[in-house]
């Protein structure tokens, strides 16, 4: 679903209302469905809105351009994760309401979601918010830029673009993606472009300013021209243009520096969770205790999920970690496994490598978008960031698999009825 998301012409404002709907549809259909298949419908549609709704503001991200509004998207997925598990102990755990009511009463998301999509987030298109937007953004990412010149070396170089990026060669997928004249199928209104018009106009706003100011000074003198032409009905926005299907196919597989990592930590972490985890147990023979060590194994990652996607703008995002970060988590899950079949640490302190675990992921998942976000040109962002989303998704479909695998393996180890698969059968 979320590769078809690229369907630029439904609006944001259709999608979201369809997302709260679906939301609504799962709670309902799952709390209330007397059967296996009707509450499996209701999964599905959770999954179809989650599918839906992740594409669709990794693309939003765009209109609202700077380093902040990755690591908030982020951020707020991380903390999804810590709510969904708070929820259900409080109502279901400690209120002792039934787990269809605690479903039922989780209808008040969709409405908050609906309240902060169509009240609560600014218009990126208006002038005012475009002014508070620039003023927000135009300290944020001077702040970045002179963080990783001073710090790490990175030089964007004179027009921002391009920062870190690896040499595809000319004629490449990638190197269209990040080419000057390369241009955007998918926005539903102009984009803001904030930085590079800003930066295409400071030789403009600068005529009066000495000689040997800051950038951040350099930037605002920019800011103000910009503002003048606004005010005056001079702003242009980038072209548009939709692109063919082989255009869009090219241009997706050209993110593979970003798409790989994100597929390779998916898959680890979740086989960890549905393969690895579900087979330690304190002792291991008892279901309960196996219950209790993957629910609070769960805990643990999601709140280092949450801390990571939330360290956007403390961290600064490379390639060399982006592509680390996944082969420490296969290495976590290569520990798990041994560890699942010969007990050598076998307590509750594996719950700071689940935590670990969560950290990895997370970071992962900031680092892969922000480069995206930093890397492609403003007419490309939205199709770079919509078309990456599907990564997460192939990470999660090919763990299912490899989560049924490693879970029959360890179950037969250990000598423990009940697996999907049967190892060795």
């Amino acid at each position: 679903m979320e590769h078809s998301g690229r369907f630029h012409h439904v609006s944001y404002s259709l999608r979201a209302s369809l997302c709260g709907f679906l939301m609504a549809a799962s709670l309902l259909t799952v709390a209330l469905g007397r059967t296996l298949a009707v509450q499996l419908t209701g999964v599905g549609f959770c999954s179809l809105q989650a599918g839906i709704g992740e594409a669709s503001m990794l693309g939003l991200t765009a209109q609202y351009h700077g380093p902040s509004t990755i690591t908030a998207w982020s951020s707020g997925t991380g903390f999804a994760g810590i709510l969904g598990y708070a929820w259900v102990v409080f109502f279901h755990l400690l209120l002792h309401m039934s787990f269809p009511a605690t479903l039922i009463a989780a209808l008040l998301l969709p409405i908050a979601w609906m309240f902060t999509f169509f009240y609560a987030l600014g218009d990126p298109t208006s002038e005012a918010y475009q002014e508070v937007l620039a003023d927000i953004n135009d300290e944020l990412s001077s702040a970045v830029d002179e963080r990783d010149e001073e710090e790490y070396g990175v030089d964007e170089g004179e027009d921002g673009e391009g920062a870190g990026l690896p040499d595809f060669g000319e004629g490449t997928a990638a190197s269209a993606l990040l080419s000057p004249n390369a241009i955007s199928p998918l926005y539903s209104y102009p984009s803001t472009s904030l930085r590079n018009e800003a930066e295409g106009e400071e030789e403009e706003g600068r005529g009066g300013e000495r000689e040997g100011e800051g950038r951040g000074r350099e930037r605002k003198g920019g800011r103000v021209q910009k503002r003048a032409r606004t005010r005056k009905g001079k702003r242009s926005h980038p072209h548009t243009h939709v692109f063919t299907i082989r255009e869009r196919w090219s241009l997706f597989l050209s993110l593979w520096p970003y798409t790989v990592p994100l597929v390779t930590v998916y898959w680890a972490e979740y086989a960890m969770q549905s393969g690895a985890w579900s087979a330690i147990g304190f002792p291991v023979e008892e279901e309960k205790a196996r219950k209790l060590f993957y629910a609070w194994a769960n805990m643990s990652y999601q709140i280092g999920v949450f801390l990571s996607r939330s360290s956007g703008l403390l961290l600064p995002p490379s390639l060399p970690l982006l592509w680390t970060l996944p082969a420490l988590q296969c290495l976590l899950l290569l520990f798990f496994c041994l560890n699942a079949i010969w007990h050598f640490w076998y307590d509750w302190g594996l719950l700071s490598l689940c935590f670990v675990a969560g950290l990895f992921g997370g970071a992962v998942y900031v680092a892969g978008f922000s480069l995206i976000s930093r890397h492609t040109r403003d007419d490309h962002r939205e199709l770079a960031l919509v078309s990456a989303s599907i990564a997460d998704t192939v990470g999660i479909m090919l763990s299912n698999v490899a989560g049924l695998l490693l879970q029959g393996c360890l179950y037969r180890a250990n000598r423990i009825p009940g697996a999907t698969f049967t190892c060795g059968a």
